[in-house]
């Protein structure tokens, strides 16, 4: 479709000439809107379609619903824990119930969570109900922002 639009339509002062304006195909349009706001389709790790339950100790509570979303976007069927049922942990963990059976998913989950291989705890279990669990520690905040250069740190006022 076209609009044709006199001269003055856009803030030019002068009505001597018309502007053309070529409008989107709606149905076009509407499709790459939906694409971009909706979360991906099931597929988009590979067919793993994987489950991860996620939960938070009272010290980071709240942040269980940030990596729920965040996990959601990738693909992943996320279920949040209450925080009572949380361990006392000194750093946040996460559990691989899969035996390394989903290596695409577990490499995003801990790409996107920035947990390093020491944090992650290997328990295959056959009979499992999700296939991983997060269970988020004091030190959550801290793995969400780049480290700042050494010389940067602020010291302690005595």
């Amino acid at each position: 479709k076209v609009l044709i639009v006199q001269g003055t339509g856009f803030n030019w002062p002068t009505p001597d000439h018309f502007r053309l304006v070529f409008l989107p195909n709606v149905d076009g349009w509407k499709t790459a809107v939906q694409n971009f706001m909706l979360p991906p389709s099931k597929n988009r790790l590979g067919g793993e379609n994987p489950t991860v339950e996620v939960g938070a100790q009272l010290s980071v509570k709240g942040f269980e619903q940030v990596v729920a979303d965040r996990l959601s976007w990738e693909g992943f069927n996320v279920t949040i824990l209450p925080t009572e049922s949380m361990i006392r942990r000194d750093s946040t963990v996460l559990i691989d119930y899969t035996g390394n059976s989903s290596p695409n998913s577990l490499k995003t989950i801990m790409k996107d969570l920035r947990i390093t291989e020491a944090s992650v705890i290997s328990k295959p279990d056959p009979n499992r109900t999700v296939d991983f669990r997060i269970e988020m520690g004091p030190d959550y905040g801290s793995s969400c922002f780049y480290g700042l250069p050494a010389d940067s740190q602020p010291t302690p006022q005595e």
